[in-house]
């Protein structure tokens, strides 16, 4: 993978976790191994939809965007509706890969 990504994942108790990487693969693999304390508790972890950047500002930015969005009122509902959209952030288009 050639810059970074941004990644949304969810479990079988509702939780959502959002946060970025360089390696989507070997996060998500440290996610369900437990190695991420602030998931730990929640495995396991399935990836919900992923988006790729060119930097790492830029991801920042964008994960900062999804989390604001899944703490607001209408928590994961609005994230999954914001993110569904096409969004305009950051000056450009950015198309989000959702799986299943």
């Amino acid at each position: 993978m050639v810059g970074y990504c941004v990644y949304i994942l969810s479990n079988d108790s509702y939780g959502v976790y959002v946060g970025q990487t360089r390696n989507l693969v070997a996060r998500l693999n440290a996610h369900n191994r437990g190695l991420v304390v602030s998931s730990r508790s929640g495995c396991p972890w399935k990836l919900v939809c992923a988006v790729q950047l060119s930097s790492r500002k830029d991801s920042l930015v964008m994960e900062s965007i999804c989390k604001r969005l899944y703490s607001g009122k209408w928590g994961y509902s609005a994230l999954a509706n914001k993110v569904k959209s096409d969004m305009v952030i950051l000056q450009g288009h950015y198309r989000w890969v959702w799986v299943n």
